[in-house]
């Protein structure tokens, strides 16, 4: 980036059903900044946010060949299953008192 610009380096959303108390979550960190603990950061004030929202429950996706999300939800204590997509993999955990905060990067 040049002096004097701005960017979007991350973003993290999520979506939550106030019924079932379960959301679903997204980040995307721009190329050049990954492997620097900005996606674990995220990850991190998703799971906190939740938390004082009174969810119970966080979920993502990502397609099979994606290591390094994969990497990342396993470090923060997300358990794997099939996804209904052939072409992805799911990751779910549950919040009540389990944010897991290892070392992400």
């Amino acid at each position: 980036l040049g002096q004097g610009r701005d960017a979007i380096i991350g973003e993290a959303s999520y979506a939550f059903d106030s019924d079932t108390r379960c959301g679903e979550f997204a980040i995307s960190v721009a190329d050049r900044w990954q492997r620097q603990g900005l996606g674990s950061a995220l990850l991190c004030a998703l799971q906190f946010r939740a938390i004082s929202l009174g969810h119970i429950e966080l979920f993502g996706e990502t397609l099979r060949a994606n290591a390094q999300m994969q990497n990342l939800a396993g470090k923060a204590g997300f358990e794997f299953s099939r996804s209904s997509d052939w072409r992805a993999i799911r990751f779910d955990k549950i919040l009540v008192g389990r944010i897991v905060r290892r070392d992400l990067t």
